[in-house]
């Protein structure tokens, strides 16, 4: 059945896919698991994978949560270190984009505490999703570790941006004012 499913999603046929992982997930067992490379949380990570090829991200992250959840119990150990970087990744793009800020925040501070690849975008997207819920205090902290900690980083330039524009949103016109220069100084140098 899972092998059925993989074919299926080779072949793009995206619904005949999940049909057969969520079979699998039914029936999968422990000792299959340990024997195999086929487990539930791949299943569910591929389910999620799925939804997520159709644009279906409320459906991708309700899968992406399940194989999360699963990498609890999971005898897949090979499964879980290689898939748990990039779950965490899909299913806290996943939440953001379903407007899930929160269920973000924690997927994208798992990312950034076990510094797995792709640390940065995980600190700005968490920095951005703490913004839109009005914790701005909290934003400004992350952006700050941002810049601190992964200054060469394209995504401290945006970081230096986004801290101007929040300082700026909050009457903090000199802390915005010495980020803007920070970006002039920066480009000044990468220039020269």
């Amino acid at each position: 059945i899972y092998m059925k499913a993989e074919i299926f999603y080779n072949h793009q046929n995206y619904d005949e896919a999940a049909k057969n992982y969520l079979l699998f997930a039914q029936y999968a067992t422990t000792a299959l698991e340990r024997k195999s490379e086929a487990s539930k949380l791949r299943a569910y990570y591929n389910t999620g994978y799925c939804s997520f090829k159709k644009k279906s991200y409320s459906d991708a992250a309700l899968y992406f949560g399940n194989a999360i959840d699963e990498s609890v119990s999971s005898a897949d150990e090979k499964g879980k270190a290689l898939l748990l970087p990039d779950l965490y990744m899909r299913y806290s793009d996943c939440a953001f984009v379903t407007k899930n800020y929160s269920k973000a925040v924690d997927g994208y501070s798992k990312i950034a505490d076990m510094k797995w690849s792709g640390t940065e975008y995980a600190l700005y997207q968490k920095a951005i999703a703490l913004g839109l819920m009005n914790r701005d205090e909290e934003k400004i902290s992350v952006l700050k570790l941002l810049i601190a900690k992964y200054n060469a980083s394209n995504y401290a330039v945006q970081a230096n941006v986004e801290l101007g524009e929040t300082y700026l949103q909050n009457n903090s016109l000199l802390e915005a004012r010495t980020c803007f220069e920070n970006i002039i100084h920066e480009n000044r140098n990468a220039a020269m």
